[in-house]
This record gives C-alpha cells, structure tokens and sequence, in this order.
C-alpha cells in the first residue's frame, strides 16, 4: 500500500497521467472531428449518387415515352431496365400512388415501403408532404437499424405529373462509419496505455538526475559539506540545478567554518578573563593578606571582569546584527553634527597619548541612521587610530559628501597594517597587534571591533573600507546613505 501511494505521489507517476490524458482529449477530440467529418463526407455522396440515379432513371423514362408507350407503361420498362447497383427506384404518379418499381433490391425495408401502393401510408410520407412540385427532398427513412437514404423529385412527362424516388439500400457507408468507430474504439485505449508507459519511461529517465541528486542531498550532514552533486555539463536545467545546489553548499560550509572559528575563538577569548578572575580569587584567598593587597586583587578582578563584559556585549551585538535588521533605530540627524562629537568625546584621549586630534566640519550631511550605532563606529576606528600612532603623531577626521553617499575618512600617520594581514581585519577575533605596535602597551580588545564596525555600516546601507595602509599611515573610509533634503526638521 505505502509502495502503491508512493507511486501515486510520484512526479513522474503525475506527469505521465497528465500527458496520457492530455493525449486522450486530443485522440478524443480527433476522432470526434473525424467521425463527424466522414459522415458529412459519406452521405454527400450518397445523396450526389442518388441524385446521379434519379437523373439516369429519367432519361431513361425519357426514352421509352419516345418509343410511342403510354407514360405507365415507359416507367414500368425502365424500372424494369434500371441497374444501379445497390439502388432502387420507385415511380410514384398521381395520388402518389405506386405504378413501376425497379428490380433490384433484396433487403427488408425496400421491400416493405415498395409492397405499400399508396405513399401516404408508407414511411415514405414524410418526404411526399415535404415536395413540391418540380422541386427535389432529401430524407433518411426508418428509425434505428436499417435505415435507408431517400431522394425524391417531381417530373412532368407528356404531360402527366411523376415523383421518382431512388432509395439507398443498407446505407454500405453507415457500416464503414461504424466499422471506424469500432477500430478507434480498439486503437484509442492501446494508443493511450503505450503513451502511458512511454511517458513512464521518458519521464523516469529524465527525472533520474534529480532522484539522483537527492540521494547525494541526503547524504550530506553538518560533517560532509565539502561534498558537491556531479554537474554533467550537458547546459541543461539539471546541471543549472545542480550548479545552483552546490553553490547553496559552498555557502553553507563557509557559514559553519566561519561558525565553528568563531566559536572556538569566542571561547578561547572568554577563557582568558576567566581563568584570570579563577586564578586572582583562588590567590587572594589561598593565605591572609593585608587590605592594600586585597584591594590591589579586586581591581585587577575588576579590570578582568570588564573586559569580559566588554567581550560579551560586543558576541552580543554581532549576534543581533547576524540576526535581523530590526536593531537599528533610525533618525534623521546631522553626520557632522555626530563626527563632531565623537571627536570631542575622543580628544582627552589622544591628548593623554600626546596626538593632536583634528575635525573641521566643511559639509552639511544629513542622513538617516541609528545615532548610538553610527558613535560606536566612529569611535572604534578614532580608538584605533589612537592606540595604534605613536606620540607626537596627529589623527585627522574629514566629512564630504558626493551625490547620494556621504564619507567620513579617518587618518592616521603611523606605521601602517602589513600588507599580509590587510584582507583579514575585518574578520572576527583578527588582530595584527604584533605588526602593529604603535604603543607601548599591548591592545586589551579581542578583535571585535572592526567587524562590529563593518557590520554596522553594512546594515545601514554603508560600507567600511580600508583605502590605504602603508608606511606613511593608514586610512579608513566610511560611507553612508545621504538622506534628500526636504526642508523638514531633523530629529
């Protein structure tokens, strides 16, 4: 049963009904449009035939009204005369009463309506009442089978009034209709169950591809997405197929190689601040120590503790920019107004590190963006910049807008990023603190902050770019999305 219903469900199952019915209402249609068309066909030629007869007959009648006989008499010779295969004539005079019939036809019907003298009791009445005088009538005589095909006309010989008629005996066409009908009856079904199969078949062979790439699909866990289904180069839907399921893989491995690095590195960093935490307690309390002791453990178990805050809040920002856009909360402001006050919330920084720090708002920039996001991007690289120029260096912030994107550009004359390590720093956990020791302090941050950055400026629309990076300094670019002014106020 389960076997049976799989089948039914099947897409190649469906789609072979589906053409094997399709092809029924074509054959059906078909026949029909021939069935009515060989009918039309067949009693047009009868009716022609039987006009043909009627015609003959009376040039015979014709004939034997010039050999001197009287008009009852010349019908009666050349009924006697007439031989017209499969027809038969009857000559009707006044009253429609019976005078000749011909002598040729054997079958039960034509011998009834030729036994009846009178036409108006014969089922020849129909077509007497319907005849007028010099005019012709077809007519099908009988009802069910046999019937037979009738053709009257009214004639004026030598001055009496004659109405022959020729009837068609057995309708021989009739059983050709019907011996096609029966032949269809027969060659439809078989014509049907052979498309049937044959579509099966074709359907089957050419899903076999897709079985096959679901087999391979299966077969693919968390632990195997280096795995890819065979492309057959064929250029045909399957291989686009197959090209575009291998690329959904490809994206998919990098996503749980970036997943499994970032959570064995996001591990690695949390370990760390805890381990230190573990150990400081387990050391301030393996003996008794004099308050200035303690207090020295507690605030270096609370520098530790806020690093690891600090760590878990920049996980936390990562997950909710992965997750949805929702994180934004946009208002309409004034970048330069922004740019300015993060460089004067940044300034007593770089003046404790001897820079000078330097923004000369030149353009109004008005943009729509969420103003806390926007402060943490510019922050982290004016932090950056910072930490990483030696004394005596200066740290400039420049704002310009083209078009439809404002750029904010933050320069630094120092030593610059190695050029190994340039395509990696906007990578989570990256630090290229080794090469880049602008300071005498090592970085406490855990290399979460560029990508932060990056993610922000992605999320609003914007990008985040190193421009340059070498000897004489180094430069990132920050674009965003200009807001059209509209004269209205800016929240």
């Amino acid at each position: 049963m389960r076997a049976g219903a799989r089948l039914v469900r099947s897409v190649r199952t469906r789609l072979a009904l589906w053409h094997t019915a399709v092809l029924a209402l074509v054959l059906v249609a078909f026949t029909l449009a021939t069935w009515a068309f060989l009918e039309r066909l067949t009693q047009e030629q009868v009716d022609r035939s039987l006009a043909e007869a009627v015609s003959a007959f009376q040039q015979a009648l014709l004939s034997e009204l010039r050999a001197q006989r009287t008009p009852d008499q010349a019908a009666e010779d050349a009924a006697r005369e007439f031989r017209f295969s499969g027809r038969r004539v009857l000559v009707y005079g006044g009253h429609h009463s019976l005078i000749a019939i011909s002598d040729s036809a054997r079958d039960g019907l034509t011998q009834a309506i030729s036994a009846i003298d009178e036409a108006d009791d014969s089922p020849l009445h129909p077509i007497f009442a319907s005849l007028t005088p010099g005019a012709s009538a077809y007519a099908t005589v009988g009802e069910g089978s046999p019937r037979v095909r009738a053709f009257a006309t009214s004639v004026n010989l030598a001055g009496q009034t004659f109405t022959i008629v020729a009837l068609q005996l057995g309708l021989s066409e009739r059983s050709i209709l019907a011996t096609f009908f029966q032949a269809t009856a027969i060659a439809i079904p078989l014509a049907l169950v052979l498309a049937g199969l044959g579509g099966y078949f074709l359907a089957r062979r050419s899903f076999a591809p897709v079985v096959d790439m679901g087999r391979r699909a299966a077969s693919i866990d968390s632990e195997s997405l280096d795995a890819r289904l065979a492309v057959r180069n064929t250029g045909d839907e399957m291989d686009e197929l197959a090209t575009v399921f291998n690329e959904m893989l490809a994206r998919l491995e990098r996503s749980f190689v970036q997943q499994r690095q970032f959570m064995a590195d996001a591990s690695h960093e949390l370990r760390t601040p805890l381990a230190s935490l573990r150990a400081e307690a387990s050391i301030a309390l393996s003996q008794a120590r004099t308050n200035r002791e303690y207090e020295t453990s507690l605030e270096q178990v609370r520098d530790e503790a806020r690093r690891l805050s600090a760590i878990v809040d920049d996980l936390f920002t990562l997950a909710r920019l992965d997750a949805e856009d929702s994180i934004l909360r946009r208002e309409e402001l004034y970048l330069e107004e922004l740019v300015h006050r993060c460089v004067s919330r940044m300034r007593p920084l770089a003046e404790d590190h001897g820079l000078s720090l330097s923004f000369v708002p030149a353009v109004e920039a008005r943009s729509s963006a969420d103003p806390e996001l926007l402060s943490r991007v510019l922050t982290n690289l004016l932090d950056n910049a910072i930490k990483f120029t030696p004394r005596g260096g200066s740290v400039g912030v420049e704002l310009e807008t083209d078009g439809d994107r404002h750029r904010v550009r933050i320069r630094d004359d120092g030593v610059g990023i190695p050029v190994d390590a340039q395509p990696f720093i906007f990578d989570r956990f990256f630090r290229a603190d080794e090469a880049r020791t602008r300071s005498m302090s090592k970085p406490s941050g855990a290399g979460l902050g560029l990508s932060i950055a990056w993610q922000i400026a992605r999320a609003h629309g914007g990008t985040l770019e190193l421009t340059s990076s070498d000897a004489g300094g180094t430069v990132f670019t920050f674009t965003l999305p200009a807001q059209p002014s509209d004269g209205g106020p800016v929240r």
